[in-house]
């Protein structure tokens, strides 16, 4: 059931993409302005690579054509996928016959992304990847991931939700309570002298939102009161003013298409001596595994034998 509908999820993403259609990207980060010293590192890669390779480097792009490009680059976006160029999708330049160098009449301007997936490839198949990417673009469509520390952050978050496993089995009336207590640089995990009286389970037949829409509620007020999957980075903010602004933007909880999602990575600190004031917050801990020591375990084991031969006595 979780592969047909992640099928059918796939196929109507896509039913009305169309290879001649524009799907140059609208965005509104600042245009590049190249630099001199930009400008004369890229011209220094371009000659180290031409000559590895043994192409003619005679006719190749020199330090003073920076405000020939700088004009260029301002003025037109790349030969590919039209795209203009940004902060963000900064410029390269794409040698039209791959036998020859980096000369003036050999380049044209190219962003990244198509000038490296390119290289020798068949051009229809190149154009087809990059019009289905500027396709996802425009649609919010799933990416992959290609940032380590961005996966990581998400992968962080699918650890289950607000849930502690303490027993092997929970039976209500029962089940002790357990507490966590920090003791001498170890997490000791106690039962009390509470029983657990209701078991509660959400989980169904794995079926979770990656393979089916979700179903709008108010709880969920920062995605337009629906759950989504991450679809692809746009931007990884550190300065602290920056994140406040797009978190409390005026139009956060209102309907607003194009609204950006965030995930917030919040870093704690709790002092060692507050430790256990704070240690039963399930979100802190959940990803901890408990271990038993022998000791521990063979004390467990006695009583629970202890406790058998009683009842049979009885």
């Amino acid at each position: 059931m979780s592969a047909c509908a992640n099928a059918i999820k796939y196929a109507l993403a896509y039913w009305d993409f169309k290879l001649d259609q524009d799907y140059t990207p609208k965005d509104d980060y600042a245009l590049f302005i190249l630099t001199q010293n930009y400008w004369n590192i890229k011209v220094q890669n371009y000659l180290e690579q031409d000559k590895k390779r043994n192409r003619d480097t005679s006719n190749n792009i020199k330090e003073s054509d920076c405000a020939f490009y700088r004009k260029l680059f301002l003025s037109t976006g790349c030969h590919i996928c039209k795209a203009r160029f940004t902060s963000k999708n900064p410029p390269t330049l794409d040698r039209i016959n791959n036998n020859m160098g980096h000369s003036a009449d050999n380049v044209k301007p190219c962003c990244l992304f198509c000038n490296k997936f390119k290289s020798n490839k068949d051009e229809n198949l190149t154009r087809l990847v990059i019009q289905l990417k500027n396709f996802c673009l425009m649609k919010s469509l799933p990416m992959t991931i290609t940032d380590e520390e961005i996966y990581q952050i998400l992968r962080s978050g699918i650890t289950g939700g607000l849930s502690q496993v303490m027993h092997r089995y929970n039976v209500a009336g029962e089940t002790k309570i357990n507490q966590l207590k920090y003791i001498n640089g170890k997490v000791i995990s106690q039962d009390t002298d509470y029983t657990m009286t209701h078991l509660l389970t959400l989980d169904f037949n794995c079926q979770y939102p990656s393979v089916m829409s979700s179903e709008p509620h108010k709880f969920i007020k920062y995605m337009g009161n629906k759950l989504f999957m991450a679809g692809q980075i746009l931007d990884k903010i550190t300065d602290k003013q920056t994140a406040r602004n797009l978190i409390y933007n005026q139009n956060r909880f209102n309907d607003v298409e194009g609204m950006p999602l965030f995930i917030a990575v919040v870093k704690g600190h709790i002092d060692e001596q507050h430790i256990n004031d704070f240690i039963n917050f399930l979100p802190i801990l959940r990803n901890n595994d408990i271990m038993t020591d022998e000791n521990i375990r063979a004390i467990h084991v006695q009583l629970i034998t202890e406790k058998q031969y009683v009842a049979r006595q009885n």
